[in-house]
């Protein structure tokens, strides 16, 4: 049996609400790294530019977008950012 996990994204439009298709695949990332106890995620942004492919700089850019536009949170716990998600319903994993 296939243990994959998949993040489903909605059918919005990227420009109206400024952003790029490289957000949405960062905010993928993000919901990988969901953690179903703590209801956060907490990858790094080295991680996400390894993962992603994307450039550590353009993974920060698009971390500031995604909290601008209102689907991500972040706070800080030691140092480390945590992200908490706006609307699950937006992006679920299933």
């Amino acid at each position: 049996m296939n243990n994959e996990q998949f993040v489903k994204v909605p059918n919005i439009d990227l420009a109206s609400q400024g952003l790029e298709m490289k957000d949405l695949v960062i905010y993928a990332y993000l919901k990988k790294h969901y953690n179903n106890v703590t209801k956060d995620s907490f990858p790094s942004f080295q991680t996400l530019s390894e993962e992603s492919g994307i450039s550590k700089p353009t993974v920060i850019k698009s971390v500031n977008r995604l909290q601008a536009s209102g689907y991500i949170n972040i706070s800080k716990i030691k140092k480390v950012n945590h992200y908490t998600f706006s609307d699950v319903n937006k992006f679920e994993i299933y």
